[in-house]
């Protein structure tokens, strides 16, 4: 029977996807080939990094669609994610978007545990999630043990640079990212505008941007900042971005690797967007809540029939 391992993100100060990955990892242990030339090749090729620095204007923003992909030998899971992000004249300010997961029936079957054991919450409801003015709200169902009745929303620190609105690694919304990211890639056109390709290790992405991509110090960070993105992405005739598919692997263990595969869809550029907090009295803030009792049990044989083998 698969245990579920949670880290909440804002206890951490880890990205809200973060926290998604940590659960879907621990529920899952129970292109045509084209002849391409470099883009910087190309005299009069649209720029993607300032076509997005343009987009950078006050209460004006972009939709995203996305689906990602986790597998871990057979089983895998996917997460549905539907977001508007808000942005200002520096980057993204603020975003509103809705997480599901999606398993496979078997893989569904477990996590739901249908032989009896204790469900949590229901891995598999949508999460709605609002980060406005440095402050996070989460209307997710891991919060049903410890959010009072009349409240709907849980108030947490929003993160630091809004990239948790994505699943990708690679920051499109971040220019100096994106400029590493396309960096030696080869470019093509593609319908209503080019289609460009390449691989980003998570070192070269640090050194665009330390802040959002720290490491571990020693090995271990060592080791991370070597693993690598392989990664296509369509734009439009002015350089926008259209749509973006990138694919990680990561070793879990020295027979098991985890893949990651993310397609996400940008549309609706320079759309006016506001988004706004919740309404004040559906708040409870994170603080106030007795955390530690998320995964209480009102039946303490409970806990020992579901660690029975």
């Amino acid at each position: 029977m698969a245990s579920l391992v949670l880290s909440h993100p804002s206890r951490k100060g880890q990205s809200l996807m973060r926290r998604w990955i940590v659960l879907t990892v621990a529920a899952l242990i129970a292109s045509v080939p084209v002849t391409a030339v470099p883009a910087a090749a190309q005299a009069g090729s649209p720029d993607p990094v300032q076509a997005v620095k343009r987009q950078f204007r006050d209460e004006h923003g972009v939709q995203l669609a996305e689906v990602s992909r986790i597998a871990v030998g057979k089983s895998s899971v996917r997460i549905r994610n539907n977001a508007r992000l808000q942005l200002g004249r520096s980057g993204p300010v603020a975003f509103d978007a809705t997480w599901q997961i999606v398993a496979d029936p078997e893989l569904e079957k477990a996590v739901k545990d249908d032989d009896g054991g204790v469900t949590f919450f229901d891995f598999f409801a949508p999460s709605s999630v609002t980060a406005v003015d440095g402050k996070m709200y989460v209307s997710d169902d891991i919060y049903r043990n410890v959010v009072p009745q009349d409240k709907e929303w849980v108030r947490t620190k929003a993160p630091a640079n809004l990239k948790a609105v994505s699943s990708q690694t690679a920051n499109v919304f971040e220019p100096a990212v994106l400029k590493a990211m396309l960096k030696g890639a080869k470019r093509e056109p593609a319908s209503g505008g080019f289609l460009y390709r390449g691989t980003v290790s998570l070192g070269e992405l640090s050194k665009a941007s330390p802040k959002s991509y720290p490491f571990p110090p020693g090995e271990l960070g060592r080791e991370a900042a070597k693993r690598s993105i392989s990664w296509r992405l369509w734009t439009n005739g002015d350089g926008l971005p259209q749509r973006m598919m990138s694919t990680e692997t990561m070793r879990v263990t020295k027979k098991v690797s985890m893949t990651f595969r993310t397609d996400t869809r940008y549309t609706d550029w320079g759309m006016p967007i506001t988004v706004v907090a919740p309404p004040a009295d559906k708040v409870a803030d994170e603080k106030d809540l007795r955390i530690e009792r998320l995964f209480d049990f009102s039946d303490p044989k409970q806990i020992i029939n579901t660690v029975k083998p």
